[in-house]
């Protein structure tokens, strides 16, 4: 059975895709033997929540695995898809709330690519989340909920991930707040002072992005990725030495 098919003839119109505050280390599917197992059988079901939970976990478990990263973003995309298609069409019950749930999923598999250091997946799993509606308000205030009820490494995760997002819609003031506020969490982090050099960068605060690359380099001397990216300012500023 087609898994859209099967979601249509279930009508879970009170089921959410991922819930808020739902963080990997309460993943019931962190202990199955096969989660993408698991999660294709969910989605057949039309049990979209536990499915994305499912998948998560694969990414947990596996995060270099390529087959399993190739495989949940393209049911994520054709989740996307269904939810395109039918949000039009009253008899599905498919509404707004499924396409900030949509984005929501988007979200969290950002954050399980950014636990992993792969920034350019991250990086690439929340632009998709900001193409299904850019600025949308309550998915950012679903970041700021969950980073509220979180203390911890958890809340570090959540206002990086913030700090990305704001990133990508350019508001450099924003995300600089959330990655500071990450850094008081983990300040030993040096891809986070890493990542806060790059957005005082892009956001022309060239002096404040060199000293942050410096504290990286505290942390981490062997950093490349962040010595690249200290040289690069030091040009801007025509400093050589």
């Amino acid at each position: 059975m087609h898994w859209r098919a099967s979601w249509q003839r279930t009508g879970r119109k009170n089921t959410p895709l991922v819930s808020s505050t739902c963080s990997t280390a309460n993943n019931p599917f962190l202990t199955s033997a096969q989660p993408m197992m698991e999660g294709d059988r969910l989605m057949q079901e039309g049990d979209l929540g536990n499915a994305m939970l499912a998948y998560e976990a694969a990414v947990q478990k596996n995060p270099n695995d390529a087959e399993i990263d190739r495989a949940l973003q393209q049911n994520l995309e054709r989740l996307v898809e269904a939810v395109e298609e039918n949000s039009i069409d009253a008899n599905v019950g498919i509404t707004y709330r499924y396409l900030v749930e949509m984005q929501w999923a988007w979200c969290r598999l950002g954050l399980s690519h950014a636990e992993n250091e792969h920034d350019a997946k991250a990086i690439a799993a929340f632009n998709k989340c900001l193409q299904i509606q850019p600025n949308n308000e309550e998915v950012e205030e679903r970041f700021l909920s969950a980073a509220r009820q979180q203390t911890g490494t958890g809340d570090a995760d959540l206002q990086n991930a913030l700090g990305i997002l704001y990133n990508l819609s350019r508001n450099y003031e924003r995300a600089v707040e959330c990655i500071k506020l990450a850094i008081a969490s983990r300040p030993e982090d040096a891809r986070l002072w890493n990542r806060l050099g790059a957005t005082l960068a892009n956001g022309d605060r060239t002096p404040e992005a060199v000293a942050a690359y410096r504290e990286a380099l505290k942390r981490y001397p062997l950093y490349v990725r962040a010595r690249y990216n200290l040289g690069i300012s030091c040009l801007h500023l025509n400093s050589y030495r």
